[in-house]
């Protein structure tokens, strides 16, 4: 089916092409660095530059298509880019409806928690860990198990540096509380025999 519209100039799918190079190369630099650094923000960041990858490789085919005359392929793209569009647009929605409802935060967050409290010396393991979300900020509340022949003082020093490593660690960190017990694995209960 051919078009008495005439057909998108070649500086046109010049720019769409480059700009689908331009995104993939975004995507990976921005994916590594949000793999590297843990941060959050960089790892949407990065699911956002895929997504324009979709939507642009989408257009540059629409693109290529119409200047070969097959002008039905334009809209069908623009199509297609359209639902991407509105994909994208229901996840943020849900996203922010998540914020919003202070919903758990993902388990990326909460795994990465987990690895820095039990790789703090004197954790003997982790017995509880809530995170909440207020806005873009967390609050952390963990309850770790330590030896339980230590000193209140040593148990406080342990306390201090799994606070240290959350802070030090975990973007957008509102408030740590860090409570410790004799860790159950090593607990020892001794029952005197009834006579």
């Amino acid at each position: 089916m051919r078009s008495t519209r005439p057909p998108p100039g070649p500086i046109t799918l010049w720019v769409a092409l480059f700009t689908v190079v331009l995104k993939v190369l975004l995507t990976v630099y921005t994916k590594r660095i949000g793999r590297h650094t843990g941060s959050i923000a960089v790892l949407a960041m990065a699911r956002d530059h895929r997504n324009d990858v979709f939507s642009i490789s989408t257009a540059t085919i629409g693109i290529l298509f119409s200047r070969a005359g097959y002008v039905w392929v334009d809209p069908a793209a623009a199509a297609m880019v359209a639902l991407v569009i509105l994909y994208t647009g229901i996840e943020i929605i849900r996203e922010s409806s998540a914020d919003l409802m202070d919903i758990l935060p993902s388990k990326l967050v909460s795994s990465r928690i987990r690895q820095l409290v039990q790789s703090v010396p004197g954790v003997e393991h982790l017995e509880e860990i809530h995170v909440h979300r207020i806005g873009p900020y967390l609050l952390v509340n963990v309850t770790i198990g330590i030896d339980g022949t230590l000193t209140v003082a040593d148990g406080d020093r342990i306390a201090s540096r799994v606070e240290e490593a959350l802070w030090q660690e975990v973007e957008y960190l509102r408030r740590v509380s860090v409570h410790y017990h004799p860790s159950k694995r090593k607990r020892r209960i001794n029952v005197e025999p009834t006579v």
